[in-house]
């Protein structure tokens, strides 16, 4: 479930940056001072990656009956 909102999630933002013009994605880059806080908008990204690689890891097979 996870990983499908995930996929949703990228694709949202895919279609936004295809859709808005450059210089208002540049213009909401600039507001949120993405350079500054660069690693703060990462973390997220940081966090759910670790948290799949655990569960890939940890989770045992199910016996079909």
């Amino acid at each position: 479930m996870v990983v499908t909102l995930v996929g949703w999630l990228a694709l949202a933002k895919g279609l936004l940056l295809l859709l808005l013009a450059p210089e208002t994605v540049s213009g909401m880059f600039g507001q949120m001072r993405y350079a500054d806080h660069a690693a703060l908008f990462l973390a997220p990204a940081l966090v759910l990656g670790l948290y799949l690689t655990w569960a890939g890891f940890t989770t045992t097979a199910r016996a079909e009956p």
